[in-house]
């Protein structure tokens, strides 16, 4: 879970407004939600000493407003929604999801399949259940034991959601997927993943970070590189260097990512005037990517 506390603690608990991004747009969030997750904001929403706290409002000057409602998101629910990618034919869109894919993923089958196995044995009733004999047909025909399974699979396949669970839809805007055509920029998704990755960390919140990092890992990995579309891969190479911090001299995990992404696919990006480009206007780009190139040669 993102939090500690119960929803009914968050729900009941004070307001609290953060003014966000370069606009300064106002974010009403429960105290509790936001602190159960982040100890340097539960510093500034609680501390003795922290005007912030007293007057009920804080500013976030370096965090875009989409960002932080995704941080939110997770606060409230655990995960956050997909980012949008932007369309070379001029509009917003998401990802494709199939909702049938996140029960597929759950239980390992496909649509329709009947289950086998050890999992099969799980979900076949008990044929020691009692059932009062008032209950079987009264057919020298058919044999009590039969009428009693006929009863159980009844049971066990009563349907109450004729369009799918409602948590299925809210998973499915959560699961990470890849681009299907050229025209489909995910400079944005990429972007959006890191933003939010480098932010739970500033703010502490390791499992956010974790979680960011993997769907950021998942879009690389289902994401199709067209030739046009390698400008995407170096615009995220370009915040991970510009505007992230190394550890102590050393790749940061986002970096790590993206330097080895890059490696495995210069055979498509290697060779193109976008690279060039950030070779020369990032040094430290520069510097992890030779030796990387050089550990493998």
């Amino acid at each position: 879970m993102a939090q500690t506390s119960s929803f009914g603690t968050i729900l009941q608990s004070d307001h609290f407004t953060f003014i966000v991004g370069p606009k300064k747009k106002s974010i009403i969030v429960h105290r509790e939600a936001i602190s159960a997750i982040s100890e340097p904001l539960k510093v500034q929403m609680h501390g003795l000493f922290s005007s912030e706290a007293e007057g009920g409002e804080a500013s976030l000057p370096d965090i875009d407003v989409e960002d932080f409602v995704r941080f939110c998101e997770y606060a409230y629910r655990g995960d956050y929604t997909v980012p949008l990618f932007r369309s070379d034919l001029g509009e917003a869109k998401e990802p494709g999801n199939d909702v049938r894919s996140i029960s597929e993923k759950m239980t390992g089958r496909r649509t329709g399949e009947q289950p086998s196995g050890a999992y099969a044995a799980e979900q076949r009733p008990e044929t020691t259940t009692w059932i009062p004999r008032w209950w079987w047909k009264k057919d020298d025909n058919v044999s009590p034991m039969t009428n009693r399974h006929i009863l159980l699979e009844r049971l066990y396949g009563h349907k109450y959601f004729l369009d799918g669970h409602p948590q299925s839809r809210i998973v499915a805007q959560c699961v990470p997927t890849g681009n299907n055509d050229p025209t489909e920029d995910f400079t944005p998704v990429f972007l959006a993943h890191a933003q939010l990755f480098r932010f739970a960390r500033e703010k502490k919140v390791e499992t956010l970070a974790a979680l960011a990092l993997y769907k950021l890992h998942r879009t690389l990995m289902e994401f199709k590189l067209y030739h046009n579309r390698v400008i995407d891969i170096l615009e995220l190479a370009r915040y991970a260097y510009l505007k992230g911090r190394s550890s102590g001299g050393r790749m940061d995990e986002l970096r790590k990512l993206v330097i080895e992404y890059i490696i495995c696919k210069v055979d498509k990006i290697g060779k193109t005037k976008e690279l060039s480009d950030l070779l020369r206007e990032v040094g430290e780009f520069a510097v992890d990517y030779t030796e990387l190139i050089l550990q493998i040669m």
